[in-house]
């Protein structure tokens, strides 16, 4: 019997086994690339290598292309994960390889590798339910068009900070991985207040009830459960699809790209790739009578709803086609689904940083060092320093596993992390010399694919880049929350949100956070015992009381738009942060396809100089480097760290996302701020490297290996350490005893005890006064 890839023979139970699976054949290829090697990775080249000898399991070098493994070669790449898996998912290595589009197989445990799939319940942070009747009747509360009024309106006083791109990018991010189906059959009807003034009293919004998970909401055990018709991870499925018919539809087939069309449109001097139209008939949300060909394709059926969306998106279409040349060059023997499927990983790990970025854009010096590393955030709400807390970790991070499951996007996100306030009125569309030719409304632009290719991509981007949005708390335009024709019917977004808060039974925002203080975080957010706690603001006090029965009322969204402390290291609201972008990190974070566990593969679960990895992501980054000792031997991909920023902390990457996939040339260093000539120039190139960062990287990341060994190995590293100073221990007590020998009464100092024993204890007066004559203390 052949041992696998470890030098382990499987067991019996293993045969059995795996004679119930199927063996996928996909043709392997192995790579050996020679690259030069940067300073990060000398960081490994002075790892001293275990003798030959202590690696005598090691087999032949594994291909860099994924290998035709039987389901026994899947649980011992995963048997570091201490539970069984599903043989659903290890009997076709495509599910384990690469990522399935419907988010199923990312968590391999048996029973649950359905976590974060398409068509699943969304969970419930703290699995809270309150349903009028316990089972699926919405909660009860003040007429929702009154709240909105009274609480959402748009402040006369606004600050603003951040650029649109803000914007957009985060529509794209809450559209990859939440999507909630309206029921066809259930419609809450929301009237008009008595002191309604804008719209007649006699209209009545229709909000579509949120589609149920079938089967549920029969009884209090079974509640009714929210369907996500989105996979729940960071994977861009907004681009790629949540199915695999979708996701078909869209790709060309053609060296592991996207299609696209290629067009010369305003503002740019040579065609470039779009969108295609949707003649393929994937779903894509509409406005009746509009032909539905007319609007752009994308993987989320939300792809044109405005242009600062469709302009991220057609970022993010581009870089993956572009990805697709510089490692079909990398990789001349990848056909198209290997490019394609690498592809969907390298830019899902681009993603997650570019949104790692975005979070530290609200950062203050409040916020633990590093801040750059990805998770000041966790060491500032658990209290940890960088020893406890740092980007050592393996999979699965018990952080962001709850109740043994991973954590995915939740009820309660997907309703708060919308950021209403933020959406402006007007766009500017703006030439290659910065000139306003245009104040774009950006509720016109609304299911628009035409007014999009017409106006072009790089005439968008500057508008988006060059002016500003509102920050938090600033209210909701009225364009949004007072419209008379959003996809023809009225309308008012803040409305929305409360009525999908109480139809889906989340909690209000007192019984939330009571549970949420129960974890005991570092960071704990007062739950109000009055309304007075809810606001320093004298009139939406009152307007509280005057809407709710008790503090205890007050709806979830309604508590975070009052929210007036920051969370602790940031400009965001605590409890907004706690539900959204506290959950957005751990979501990146419980992912498998993580990039943060794909460059530490080999060095916690591996080890670089016998290093075999479980995808098609560390296999990329694992740049194989055999030798006749170490035929498994492989080292960080210089090219891909920097393709991916890690020198610069992805810093450069939202920068780089634009320049590389544009014809704007020339941006502001953080494109997320609008541009400032000291605090945020604008770059035509990105400077190169600083030496000094470089080597700070690297030594911030051998201290962090160093600190994970120490936690992994302590007792090994003790008895080490005890060996090495026991002879330097040693030489200390024999210096230490002959100083107190020296310092002892004389008179035992240079008599010979051997020899003197008879002669002291004959005359023992004698030998001690001799002792004492010779030292000069008698005379």
């Amino acid at each position: 019997m052949a041992d696998n890839f470890y030098g382990v023979k499987p067991s019996q139970s293993h045969l059995i086994h795996d004679a119930t699976r199927a063996e996928d054949n996909i043709e392997v290829r192995y790579h050996t690339p020679v690259r030069n090697i940067t300073e990060i990775e000398k960081v490994f080249e002075d790892l001293e290598l275990p003798p030959l000898e202590d690696m005598k399991h090691s087999a032949p070098q594994c291909s860099s292309m994924i290998p035709s493994l039987p389901s026994w070669e899947a649980e011992e790449l995963f048997k570091n994960l201490g539970y069984s898996l599903d043989p659903n998912c290890t009997a076709n290595k495509s599910k384990w390889w690469y990522r399935t589009y419907d988010g199923s197989c990312n968590w391999l445990k048996l029973g649950d590798s359905n976590e974060g799939q398409i068509g699943m319940a969304k969970s419930r942070d703290f699995q809270q339910y309150s349903y009028a009747d316990g089972i699926s009747e919405p909660r009860k509360g003040p007429n929702p068009r009154a709240v909105s009024n009274t609480f959402f309106k748009r402040e006369k006083k606004i600050y603003y900070e951040h650029t649109p791109l803000l914007l957009g990018l985060i529509e794209f991010i809450v559209h990859d991985s939440t999507y909630s189906m309206d029921s066809s059959d259930e419609i809450i009807e929301a009237t008009m207040p008595d002191d309604e003034e804008v719209f007649d009293k006699n209209v009545t919004f229709k909000v579509p009830r949120t589609k149920a998970v079938a089967g549920t909401g029969d009884s209090a055990s079974n509640p009714r459960e929210k369907v996500n018709m989105a996979s729940a991870w960071l994977e861009i499925s907004s681009l790629y699809g949540s199915t695999e018919e979708v996701g078909r539809a869209l790709r060309s087939f053609q060296g592991g790209k996207l299609l696209t069309q290629e067009l010369e449109t305003g503002g740019a001097s040579r065609p470039a790739s779009y969108l295609p139209f949707n003649n393929m008939n994937v779903p894509m949300r509409g406005v009746p009578n509009r032909d539905p060909t007319a609007l752009f394709a994308g993987g989320d059926p939300r792809t044109n709803e405005d242009w600062l969306l469709l302009g991220v998106h057609t970022l993010i279409l581009r870089e993956h086609n572009r990805l697709c040349d510089i490692l079909a060059k990398q990789h001349p023997e990848y056909d198209d689904e290997q490019l394609y499927q690498t592809v969907r990983l390298l830019m899902s790990a681009k993603y997650t940083l570019i949104a790692n970025a975005y979070q530290t854009c609200y950062w203050n010096d409040g916020m633990p060092w590093p801040r750059d590393d990805g998770f000041p955030l966790y060491r500032q709400m658990y209290g940890k320093s960088v020893f406890e807390i740092n980007p050592m970790i393996t999979y699965p991070w018990p952080l962001v596993t709850k109740g043994e499951k991973p954590m995915v996007v939740s009820t309660e996100m997907a309703v708060v992390y919308r950021f209403h306030d933020l959406i402006i009125n007007q766009l500017p569309i703006k030439d290659a010399s910065n000139t306003t030719l245009w104040n774009q409304s950006v509720f016109e632009t609304g299911f628009n694919a035409q007014g999009f290719i017409d106006t072009g991509l790089e005439n968008i981007l500057r508008g988006m880049v060059n002016t500003h949005i509102p920050n938090f708390k600033s209210g909701v335009d009225e364009v949004f929350r007072s419209s008379n024709k959003y996809r023809a019917a009225p309308f008012d977004v803040a409305t929305w949100s409360i009525v999908h808060e109480r139809e889906q039974g989340l909690p209000t925002y007192n019984t939330y956070f009571r549970a949420y203080n129960l974890q005991d975080p570092k960071v704990i957010v007062k739950v109000p015992r009055t309304f007075e706690e809810f606001s320093s603001d004298p009139d939406k006090v009152a307007k509280l009381k005057s809407l709710y029965n008790s503090p205890d009322d007050v709806d979830l969204v309604v508590g975070v738009q009052l929210d007036e402390a920051c969370f602790p290291g940031t400009t965001v609201p605590r409890s907004a942060l706690i539900i959204s972008l506290f959950s957005l990190f751990g979501m990146a974070h419980s992912d498998r396809f993580s990039i943060g566990f794909a460059v530490t593969r080999c060095l916690l679960i591996d080890k670089p100089w016998n290093c075999h990895p479980s995808n098609a992501l560390e296999d990329i980054l694992w740049k194989p480097r055999p030798t006749d000792k170490y035929p498994n031997m492989r080292w960080l991909d210089s090219f891909w760290l920097n393709e991916l920023d890690f020198p610069n902390h992805d810093s450069n990457l939202l920068w780089r996302l634009v320049t590389e996939n544009s014809e704007i040339d020339c941006l502001q260093r953080d494109p997320l701020f609008p541009a400032d000539p000291k605090t945020n120039p604008v770059l035509c190139s990105l400077p190169s490297t600083p030496r000094w960062k470089i080597a700070s990287t690297a030594l911030l990341l051998a201290f962090e290996i160093a600190l994970l060994y120490v936690k992994v190995y302590w007792m090994e590293i003790l008895g080490m350490i005890t060996v090495a100073m026991l002879p330097l221990f040693i030489r200390l007590i024999k210096r230490r005893l002959h100083w107190k020998l020296i310092n002892a009464p004389p008179v035992s100092w240079g008599l010979q005890l051997v020899g003197k024993a008879l002669t002291f204890q004959n005359d023992s007066k004698v030998d001690l006064l001799e002792g004492s004559i010779d030292s000069g203390i008698a005379s």
